[in-house]
């Protein structure tokens, strides 16, 4: 192992190249040590190839998770001579991910549990988001509008039935400025 595997893996780099491959392996939090283990195996059978993210289990750090990827080859009689590949600590991505699912179930709750019409556009003026309450005020289901573009869903005309251009809209108008608007 490299001396970043070792860091990662919490191993000393003078380990026995006997024991170390070992030891990385009981680093593998329990929970995921058997779909690791059997993708190192499917890959020792075949001389194919692993790609997968896994948590480890460490002394110090606690848990972490690591993106593992790498190849095996084979001898000419089917046997392994050398696992070659990668191993990447994702434990911030990982965090950052879960944070950024957290705030996303927390923005649907907040928009579902009011009873105004909340809709969201892109630059060009494609519905990206909106509510149930916004849904059913229109008359459509949630997944109709989403790429829609609204201005000509619902802000096509004036009251006096003449056009109303989209570049005049004052929701669109926020939408490029980063001002809001009501």
């Amino acid at each position: 192992l490299s001396e970043e595997a070792c860091r990662i893996f919490e191993l000393d780099p003078q380990t026995p190249e006997a024991k170390i491959y070992q030891r990385a392996l009981d680093r593998i939090h329990p929970e995921d040590r058997a779909a690791a283990t059997s993708a190192y195996r499917q890959a020792l059978r075949t001389e194919g190839a692993y790609d997968f993210n896994h948590r480890l289990l460490l002394p110090l750090a606690g848990e972490c998770w690591v993106h593992a990827r790498g190849r095996v080859r084979l001898d000419t009689r089917g046997k392994a001579i050398s696992l070659s590949g990668t191993v990447q600590d994702i434990s911030a991505r990982r965090r950052e991910e879960a944070e950024r699912e957290a705030l996303n179930r927390e923005k649907l709750l907040l928009l579902e549990s009011t009873g105004e019409g909340i809709y969201g556009i892109d630059t060009d003026g494609r519905c990206t988001f909106i509510n149930q309450a916004g849904a059913q005020m229109l008359g459509y289901q949630v997944q109709e509008l989403i790429g829609l573009d609204i201005h000509e869903l619902i802000h096509h005309h004036r009251t006096d039935g003449s056009p109303y251009p989209s570049a005049q809209c004052p929701v669109f108008l926020a939408t490029l400025s980063g001002e809001s608007c009501r």
